[in-house]
């Protein structure tokens, strides 16, 4: 039963001092933004730079000057589907 209640204590700490960080900008808020930057950096360039995305957004471009009345959504799965 202690054991808990201090996890309760500690993990509440925690997540007050994670909103503090966030809403007042306090240590370590910069690093935090600072990793931010370089990991979505690395993210979008690997995202943005391959022949897939732009053969798709190429393919998306094309076929979004007609009007169509349903739009078909999903994942490699479905795409592998049709």
């Amino acid at each position: 039963m202690l054991k808990k209640l201090l996890l309760f204590i500690l993990f509440s700490v925690v997540f007050v001092y994670g909103v503090g960080v966030g809403t007042y900008k306090i240590f370590p808020y910069n690093e935090i933004r600072a990793l931010k930057g370089i990991i979505s950096a690395k993210v979008e360039s690997k995202t943005y730079e391959t022949s897939k995305f732009l053969h798709k957004t190429s393919f998306f471009n094309l076929i979004s000057q007609s009007d169509y009345d349903i739009v078909f959504v999903g994942d490699s799965l479905t795409e592998r589907s049709l």
